[in-house]
């Protein structure tokens, strides 16, 4: 597949996972105080639906491996998007707990299904030069889906209701699902010693941790643990235990956002021009250093330096795993390695949200979250530089960071964006102190 011709299917992707996770993860959460009147649902309900969630993606991501070496990647992800098209249609039409409960673990099923044979796909069809962009490209679908939530299908269910907000999602999900069908026909069949490669060895979990994939899950699992509580406690820490307004967590969520569209690109172009590994160094230094600026210096001002590390690391983090998996040996395990990613990801949330839980009963304060993410980002950082292939030696790799960062016009441009925003929300919060 030609450079041009890969970019259509890069879109259709980003599509799919903006659908998967954006849409069957996060509009939920999104719009349930809308919806909790009309299905009688308690706060501790939300939190059972929860972690019922975290199963149906930890079963996903256990079952997709054997599913694509039976079936075949391409079938697999039009299958689950399908899934997912139809759950968003019947999600305008649920009556009781159970109902939403049991299509809201499909979603979250169907979004592992679609994504962990993307990796192999793009392995497979897009050029080497160009993976990391697709995939960094890709991995931002989520930040996409959020933006739409915010600024599309919130609004609507205000103004119509939550049940036409769902036919809404379902709607797009089903218009990119007819696009995808193009796309994807026009994908020429994998050579048979492909097609053999890949039913050998995805076919078995553990081949694929012992050719070297294992530092790749190792630090799935230490990002979840680290990622997921940190954005879980992040407006219950600045508003209950630092006492900074509403208005101020809002804005640096909103901070966390931004930064997230623009850097899974941005990560992309990283990995193409200077390796992976590499880039996975830069990501997991941002994500100590948000932890750390909101442990130890918690002012205003560092709190919107954290977001914006934050935004920067997390989301590209998985993005990048993927690059890693595609532009080395272990992309003959990419939908294994992709569906054990998954897994991490998924073990990794649990346990670092069942520990933060208990910070404030243990410590009498939520801080020991951000002391424990910057810790957990160091021993990633460890693995990414000890374990993980290399492509390049170290100190070239961090060097050649350091000048793509400085020089590339491209990344100058997302950096002065996220530095306008930075001053107008410190601008802002210091006009609304001064009021105060």
């Amino acid at each position: 597949m030609t450079h041009s011709s890969a970019w259509p299917l890069t879109i259709v992707f980003t599509g799919f996972i903006a659908v998967g996770y954006g849409f069957g993860i996060y509009l939920f959460p999104a719009i349930s105080p809308l919806m909790r009147p009309e299905l009688s649902l308690q706060l501790s309900a939300l939190g059972d639906i929860a972690s019922a969630q975290q199963l149906g993606f930890l079963a996903g991501s256990a079952l997709v491996g054997r599913a694509v070496t039976t079936f075949g990647p391409r079938r697999i992800i039009l299958v689950a998007m399908a899934a997912s098209t139809l759950c968003l249609f019947g999600m305008a039409a649920i009556q009781s707990i159970w109902s939403l409960a049991a299509l809201l673990i499909i979603l979250n099923s169907a979004a592992v299904f679609a994504w962990a044979p993307m990796v192999s796909v793009v392995a497979h069809y897009v050029p080497y030069r160009h993976r990391g962009k697709a995939l960094g490209f890709i991995s931002s679908g989520t930040s996409y889906g959020v933006l739409i939530n915010g600024l599309l299908l919130a609004p609507l269910a205000d103004q119509a209701g939550w049940r036409p907000t769902w036919v809404a999602a379902a709607t797009i999900a089903a218009g990119l699902l007819a696009a995808s069908l193009i796309v994807m026909r026009g994908l020429v069949r994998l050579p048979r010693q492909a097609q053999a490669a890949d039913t050998y060895k995805d076919k078995d979990a553990v081949h694929a941790l012992a050719a070297g994939g294992w530092p790749i899950v190792a630090i799935a699992v230490l990002g979840g643990m680290a990622g997921w509580p940190f954005l879980t406690y992040w407006s219950a820490f600045l508003q209950g235990e630092l006492h900074h307004s509403a208005a101020l967590s809002s804005r640096t969520w909103s901070l966390v956002g931004l930064v997230g569209l623009i850097a899974g690109v941005s990560a992309g172009f990283l990995a193409d021009r200077i390796g992976p590994r590499a880039a996975l160094a830069v990501t997991a230094c941002l994500l100590g250093l948000a932890g750390g600026l909101t442990a130890l210096r918690p002012t205003s001002l560092t709190l919107f330096l954290a977001a914006a590390c934050f935004g920067s690391s997390f989301n590209p983090t998985y993005g990048l795993l993927a690059a890693t998996i595609s532009k080395t040996s272990l992309a003959h395990h990419a939908t294994a390695l992709s569906a054990l990613v998954n897994a991490g990801l998924g073990v990794g949330t649990l346990i670092g949200e069942f520990l933060a839980a208990r910070s404030d009963s243990t410590f009498g304060s939520l801080r020991p979250i951000y002391v424990s993410t910057t810790v957990l980002a160091i021993a990633m950082l460890g693995l990414v530089i000890f374990a993980l292939p290399n492509q390049q030696s170290t100190s070239a790799s961090l060097a050649a960071a350091l000048r793509y960062a400085a020089c590339t016009g491209r990344c100058k441009s997302h950096i002065s964006t996220s530095a306008w925003y930075l001053r107008s929300c410190w601008t802002s919060s210091a006009v609304a102190t001064s009021g105060s």
